[in-house]
């Protein structure tokens, strides 16, 4: 099975995705971590659990952001070759 990305998506749009995408993701880790915290005793949740989930997905949008911007690149250079 081969997925493909229409020509309308821009890495604006696909980066703003994988943002969106990201912030659910660090909510799940933030409660997720908080239940842990009340089922179990002792200082689980962190400002640095949250803080590192959130810089991962930030990090991920940035890649896909820049993965784009390569892609179309290198699409332009290979259609005018």
């Amino acid at each position: 099975m081969t997925l493909s990305v229409s020509s309308g998506d821009d890495a604006g749009t696909r980066s703003a995705r994988t943002i969106a995408q990201a912030a659910v993701m660090t909510a799940i880790v933030g409660a997720a971590t908080a239940v842990y915290q009340v089922v179990a005793d002792g200082d689980v949740m962190t400002l640095a659990t949250v803080g590192t989930a959130a810089a991962s997905g930030a990090l991920t949008a940035l890649a896909s952001f820049v993965h784009r911007k390569i892609d179309k690149y290198l699409g332009k250079l290979e259609s005018s070759g």
